[in-house]
């Protein structure tokens, strides 16, 4: 399978998972982009992937290590609802 193909169907995948899903690497940089998570936030995925996922929360959030709590859960427990 070539790497076109493989692409599209994780393309695919991506648009039919339930929710926002979005896949991070072990630092929280957003590597994949739903079309539910572009719905909901309004970014697309050239616009947030790369970035750090802690870029969704607003300030007082992550003073209160919101982002740094969902995280350490996701690497724990392989995912964060």
């Amino acid at each position: 399978m070539n790497s076109i193909d493989r692409e599209g169907l994780f393309q695919l995948f991506m648009a039919s998972l339930p929710g926002a899903a979005t896949l991070l690497d072990v630092d929280g940089n957003v590597l994949a982009w739903g079309t539910a998570a572009r719905d909901i936030t309004g970014y697309a995925a050239d616009e947030i992937e790369g970035r750090n996922f802690s870029c969704l929360y607003t300030q007082d959030d992550i003073a209160a290590g919101n982002p740094a709590a969902s995280l350490r859960h996701a690497l724990t427990q392989g995912r964060h609802e």
